[in-house]
């Protein structure tokens, strides 16, 4: 054999220079890279070769033999699956255009799942994951990737990889592994690529025509199943035979499927836009420059305000695009008239009939005039000027609020904008009158026509007191108009003219006079809601119809209130009441309080108002009247001592002039604020049993959220009506020990759609706060003696709590990932005794760090073979800042498992508030419930009921939403500022939630450091008080929540300068 290399004179001295061209179009795109002819024409051009083409080539042929990568044969274990993104053409409704294609491979058993969609955005990723998993029925170990921009942010120094928001949060909510191949190394996942071309050489060639999206995609579903009984090659059975192996790997599916969509906050324009992505979608005109949410999925943009919908539209994916709905211009285009021509919302629409009657309306309203016709305002079937089917319900509610309204004969509908009654008695005369006497130019126009409506065009009122214009023209015979007195009959002609009703009036006076009816009737709607009323249309605007009577007010919203007809039949048992709003029904429309109970001197001879007045003094003397209180109205108060209301007026005035009170327009009479000290009595403040050390002026605390926050207003109404509720004032014994079925149902709703926990409202237990919950928990789970795990460092109030129940108590160490795994096993090895676990792995009290995918699935597995009980403290959920929150263990928690899953609204709204809760099974639960009987009986069923009222109305989630931006800046601001002040004396990781920020010092004792900062005025929370066994860390829990911006920013001066040295 030859083993000497062979020579090659001529092409010998230019091998290097060849090496080297080559090396370097390594760096370069391969369509530019140097050919075997191009290097033969350099060499001989540049460098005088002389030999021939040929051994050029076959030296460069050998070189690329040389080079080619070798790949080793792989084995895919079954529950494993790899994922990819493919290009097609296809038509859809007739347009061709780009299909994006989702592919997830088994490569076990090479089963596979494709999904089409218009573009490959990060909710088509999202999306074709859910639809995938579904498909399967379970979720794959893990999912290989390709490195694309929608699931990797950024690829760090070390190789990690920073997810994306949007694929951390289905991560988190499917806990499957998520694996990458190698940049630009499609080779790494092969499966998913050849999976690629096969789908679009078998199942879209021909080329796919289908009507919609979701055609195509059932197609596509169709031919996945039908592949499954193909036999591959090298293979003895089917794709399904051996999928089987796989999908007995896979993972269950949690209770609720992940939300593929896209959030983000947004603003509305001038113009009721809302921008999301590149294009602009309409909402209703009344958001208009207000602060949206917008979600978008791949097939629609949902728009929201606080916790409801007020728009939806399909989503476009086309350029600088503008989607409208009519429907939300229609208030609008009430006012502004003359753009109903142009409006760029009803382009092209084709639009309901509803529309021509608002045109009619508006050009109705342009001339000023009315049209006045003696029919009835409703008629079940077809009513001639809306031309919409009137549903038999809801004319009968409609008869009911004109009923209540106070209206007589002229009840009348105005579909534009209000559903009216007019008391006072109209005389009405045949239209074809009309046209006999208005001569030759209007008889061919009036007769037999009748007119749309009695409307009431004219000016609105909108306050109490004001009178309804109704503005009318000259008949054709020269007759004017002239004033009415209220309360008498008008003898009206009505004439109908072509474009427009017209209206001629036959009382004559002065020309072009206004004839001034008196307004009783109120307004039973507003704008639209007429139209959906009578058409039967959802409703969904926040605000229902409402029916009042008695004095009129006008709100910021445009409905009118006053005293409510609850009891009346159209509120109780018809339709119209569904869509109102319940928040308002218990507020009063006047300030009511107490009759003021005065003693008066007996004999006094003097004047009975001066009598009154000293009566008033005396009480203000001695405190009874405090300053800035107030005093009944005068007719109250003459009511009450049984006088005239001037001997009451004169007092008030005495005592004005004296500066004992104070009057404020349009609000009612007062005790004035500034009056002399020596003039009120002072009663002796008894100095306190235990004095209480003074507190630093600042303290971080250990994260509790900022009372300040709290929705008081909502809350307060919602537990006045629970104390005003039939059920709270006929309850004559004591609650279920579980707490109120009504939050425990709000609550199943409210774990399921936001924590994706499935929980039966039976299996909830209600407490005074998760401390309490925690003491139950381990009182109905241990016997005394047996031993609970918990975290070190840790909750040190968790412990008293499992100290009281009669548990002992065992520290495992937590690292940068939650509790340490390894460091459990080993001390449940070690000791039987321990019978429980307790963590919190959202935001670990008190490092904050999140416990994560891997390391959750590695606990559930180890607490099921031990045997022992898991208690997840998910204390602060709603406080996440990055990403969306991860599920809790609970909604992962394999069947059988005994975990309880304990909660609280302490955290969500101030820690003055005792509202916990747990989660567990029957026989846990039923336990707890025993036990918290023996010690507490039942919670507060007021409280707890108005608690739920603020889940179900969307209060508790609108609060949620604005304490998270309040408390994110504020997080923000706090790192900002401890960066700048602290650095290299201090360290923290910025947490993804919760409220609080774990800072380690730097080479410090942090105990000297907090003692140093307490004298400064500022109260730390050491490491010292989380240690349980091992050595107290030296870092600080820094609660930030309850401090505002101005706080926070001298708290961390004096954290600075307390620095010991």
């Amino acid at each position: 054999m030859r083993t000497a290399p062979i020579k090659r004179p001529k092409l010998d001295g230019f091998t290097e220079i060849i090496d080297a061209w080559l090396d370097g179009d390594k760096t370069v795109h391969r369509k530019q890279r140097h050919t075997a002819k191009r290097i033969f024409d350099r060499l001989r051009n540049e460098h005088g070769f002389t030999g021939g083409y040929t051994i050029i080539k076959d030296y460069v042929r050998e070189r690329q033999r040389r080079g080619q990568e070798m790949f080793v044969p792989l084995a895919h274990p079954p529950g494993h699956a790899q994922a990819d993104f493919g290009e097609a053409v296809v038509v859809i409704d007739g347009v061709e255009q780009k299909a994006h294609f989702f592919v997830m491979d088994l490569p076990q058993s090479d089963a596979c799942f494709v999904r089409a969609y218009p573009a490959a955005t990060a909710e088509a990723w999202m999306d074709g994951h859910v639809h995938a998993f579904a498909f399967f029925g379970g979720v794959p170990l893990s999912v290989l990737y390709d490195n694309d921009r929608c699931l990797v942010s950024k690829i760090l120094p070390d190789g990690t990889r920073r997810r994306a928001t949007l694929f951390s949060g289905l991560q988190s909510h499917y806990l499957f592994r998520d694996r990458y191949g190698r940049p630009g190394k499609g080779n790494d996942k092969g499966n998913a690529e050849g999976l690629v071309g096969y789908s679009r050489r078998n199942f879209m060639v021909p080329v796919p025509r289908f009507a919609s999206w979701e055609a195509f995609n059932a197609d596509l579903e169709v031919q996945c199943r039908k592949r499954q009984r193909d036999v591959l090659r090298g293979e003895t059975e089917t794709i399904g035979a051996r999928l089987q192996r796989d999908l007995a790997e896979l993972r269950a599916l949690p209770g609720t499927p992940f939300d593929a969509c896209e959030q983000v906050s947004a603003r509305v324009s001038s113009q009721s836009l809302v921008r999301y992505g590149t294009n602009d979608y309409s909402v209703p005109v009344a958001y208009g420059h207000r602060d949206v949410w917008v979600r978008g999925y791949v097939d629609q943009v949902v728009i929201g305000c606080r916790g409801e919908v007020i728009a939806r539209h399909p989503r476009c994916y086309a350029r600088e695009d503008m989607i409208f709905d009519p429907i939300h211009y229609l208030p609008l285009l009430e006012k502004k008239i003359i753009a109903l021509d142009q409006a760029a919302p009803l382009a092209g629409w084709g639009l309901p009939v509803e529309f021509d009657t608002l045109r009619r309306l508006m050009e109705a309203r342009m001339c000023q005039l009315c049209a006045v016709a003696d029919q009835p305002a409703f008629e079940v079937g077809q009513n001639p000027c809306l031309g919409v089917e009137l549903q038999a319900e809801n004319i009968a509610a409609a008869r009911e609020a004109l009923r209540l309204a106070g209206g007589g004969r002229g009840e009348a509908l105005g579909s534009g904008r209000q559903v009216e009654a007019l008391a006072m008695p109209v005389q009405y005369r045949d239209v074809r009158e009309v046209g006999k006497r208005a001569g030759p130019a209007r008889r061919g126009q009036g007769q037999g026509r009748e007119a749309d409506l009695l409307l009431g065009n004219g000016r609105d009122t909108g306050s109490e007191g004001r009178g309804h214009e109704l503005c009318a023209e000259a008949n054709a015979e020269g007759r004017a108009i002239r004033r009415q007195p209220h309360g008498q009959p008008v003898p009206l002609l009505c004439h109908a003219r072509i474009g427009g009703a017209v209206i001629h009036a036959d009382r004559a006076t002065q020309h072009h006079d206004q004839v001034r009816f008196q307004r009783i009737g109120q307004w039973v709607h507003s704008r639209l809601n007429v139209l959906e009323l009578i058409a039967g249309v959802p409703q969904n605007r926040g605000k229902g119809p409402e029916v009042f009577k008695g004095q009129v007010a006008q709100d910021q919203g445009g409905f009118h209130r006053g005293s409510l007809l609850r009891s009346s039949p159209l509120w109780q048992n018809t339709g119209l009441c569904k869509s109102a709003s319940m928040n308002d029904l218990d507020r009063p429309v006047f300030d009511m309080r107490e009759p003021l109970a005065l003693e008066m001197e007996p004999g006094h001879d003097g004047p009975l108002f001066l009598a009154i007045a000293e009566a008033i003094t005396r009480d203000i003397t001695r405190g009874r009247l405090k300053p800035g209180a107030r005093l009944p109205g005068t007719r109250a108060l003459a009511r009450e001592l049984g006088v005239h209301r001037n001997t009451v007026d004169a007092a008030y005035q005495e005592l004005l002039t004296q500066g004992w009170l104070h009057a404020e327009p349009a609000r009612g009479t007062f005790v004035a604020q500034d009056l002399p000290q020596g003039m009120l009595v002072r009663r002796p403040v008894p100095a306190p049993m235990d004095p209480v050390a003074p507190r630093a002026g600042l303290a971080f605390t250990d994260g509790a959220p900022d009372p300040k926050l709290v929705p008081d207003k909502a809350l307060a109404r919602a537990f006045r009506r629970a104390l005003l509720s039939p059920a709270f004032r006929a309850g004559a014994d004591y609650g279920d020990a579980r707490g109120t079925s009504s939050l425990r149902e709000a609550l199943a709703v409210y774990l399921a759609t936001d924590r994706g926990v499935v929980a039966d409202p039976s299996r909830l237990l209600i407490a005074r706060g998760s401390q309490m919950a925690l003491f139950l928990a381990v009182r109905a789970a241990l016997s005394p003696g047996e031993v609970i795990a918990v975290e070190e460092p840790g909750y040190p109030l968790a412990w008293d709590a499992f100290r009281a129940a009669g548990a002992e108590v065992r520290g495992v160490p937590v690292n940068g990932g939650g509790l340490r795994i390894d460091a459990l096993e080993a001390a449940l090895a070690g000791d039987p005794r321990i019978r429980a676990v307790y963590v919190t792995p959202h935001h670990q009290y008190p490092t904050t760090v999140t416990m994560g995918a891997a390391r959750r699935l590695q606990l559930l597995e180890l607490a099921q073979r031990h045997g022992v009980t898991l208690i997840e403290d998910d204390y602060d959920h709603e406080y996440r800042f990055e990403g969306r929150p991860v599920l809790p263990l609970a909604a992962r928690a394999p069947e059988g498992l005994p975990l309880i899953y304990v909660g609280s609204l302490s955290k969500l709204l101030s820690p003055g508030i005792r509202l916990g809760y747990a989660l567990a099974p029957e026989p846990l639960l039923r336990r707890m419930a025993e036990a918290r009987a023996t010690i507490d009986r039942q919670g507060d069923a007021p409280l707890e009921a108005a608690l739920a009222e603020l889940i179900r109305d969307g209060d508790l989630g609108r609060h949620a939403r604005k304490a998270r931006r309040v408390y994110r800046a504020r997080r923000d601001l706090l790192a900002a500022l401890l960066g700048e002040h602290l650095a290299g004396r201090a360290t923290f990781d910025l947490p993804a939630g919760g409220l609080a920020l774990w800072l380690r010092c730097e080479g410090r004792s942090a105990e000297a450091w907090a003692k140093a900062a307490g004298q400064a005025g500022l109260a730390l929370l050491p490491g010292t008080r989380f240690a349980l066994e091992g050595p107290a860390p030296q870092a600080f829990r820094l609660g930030y929540a309850a401090l505002d911006e101005g706080q926070i920013a001298r708290a961390v001066e004096i954290l600075a300068r307390s620095v010991p040295g």
